[in-house]
């Protein structure tokens, strides 16, 4: 294929206008270049000055392992949770204790009304602790029951069996100390000396109990009678129990005989609980 005269004269005017541009191209290269190349080489350099004063010299191996173990936790963390859950789930109310939350508070209601709002710090000092300890010390004395024995006279020669009652003992308790669960024992058949041992014929015993219920006048408060104490008659009464109760104030057992035999002797157990032991005063022979 010939080209004309006028593709030629194109291509020339193509290939004076692309030296002229390589020309310039390569001037600008020339003389920029370098200058962008330094420039390029502080950016680098100060990039590297920043990532060698980071931990490990920019590699954050550490960092990186701290990463993995803070992953590793949160998913245990996770696990854990779940079994928290799982028991809460089971709680009563599912876990909100509504009603141990309600149990909870009338317990404080009670305990925000102790000494010290419930702390009893109050309490621990030494005179509290005293008064406590004494407090306790009198509520084992009136749980332990106290037992005392003795023998008391009947003395005819001393007075009149027959016609009325005669005094056999008197139990008079401490001032401001009320004697609890008092029960008196008496017993007929002591040997050779009891009352049922010189009666005879059938005799009777009647035993009473006097007290002062308005702290003037004696009032008979108990009583037992007829008890037979030997003959024929039967059954023929061994002893008596009399349970008196609590007295605040003295009093007195007394007997009356259905006949007069002997001067004789009546042993008796006298058992109740007290802060402070009661006077126990029978009569003694003359």
């Amino acid at each position: 294929m010939r080209l004309s005269a006028s593709d030629v004269k194109k291509l020339r005017m193509l290939f004076a206008n692309t030296d002229t541009e390589v020309a310039s191209i390569l001037a600008k290269v020339t003389t920029d270049l370098p200058g962008l190349i330094t420039t390029l080489d502080g950016v680098a350099d100060a990039i590297k000055a920043v990532t060698d004063a980071m931990p490990e010299a920019g590699a954050f191996t550490t960092i990186d392992g701290n990463i993995d173990a803070l992953v590793t936790a949160v998913s245990t963390i996770d696990g854990l949770v779940d079994a928290i859950k799982a028991v809460t789930d089971a709680l009563p109310e599912a876990g909100a204790l509504t009603t141990i939350d309600g149990l909870l508070d009338s317990i404080k209601a009670v305990t925000d009304l102790l000494p010290d709002a419930g702390a009893l710090s109050s309490l621990s000092t030494a005179a509290a602790v005293a008064t406590i300890d004494g407090i306790i010390d009198n509520l084992l004395i009136l749980l332990t029951q106290t037992v005392s024995k003795g023998v008391a006279d009947v003395d005819i020669s001393a007075a009149d069996y027959v016609a009325d009652y005669v005094t056999l003992l008197t139990i008079t308790p401490a001032v401001g100390k009320p004697v609890e669960d008092l029960q008196i024992d008496l017993a007929y058949n002591k040997a050779a000396t009891g009352i049922s041992v010189v009666a005879t014929a059938a005799d009777t015993l009647d035993v009473a109990v006097f007290a002062m219920a308005d702290d003037a006048v004696e009032s008979m408060i108990m009583i037992t009678t007829q008890k037979v104490l030997s003959g024929n008659a039967s059954p023929v009464v061994s002893g008596e129990r009399l349970k008196v109760g609590t007295i605040d104030g003295a009093i007195t057992v007394k007997v009356k005989l259905s006949a007069e035999r002997a001067d004789a002797e009546i042993p008796y157990k006298v058992s109740y609980k007290a802060l402070e032991a009661p006077t126990i005063t029978p009569v003694a022979a003359v």
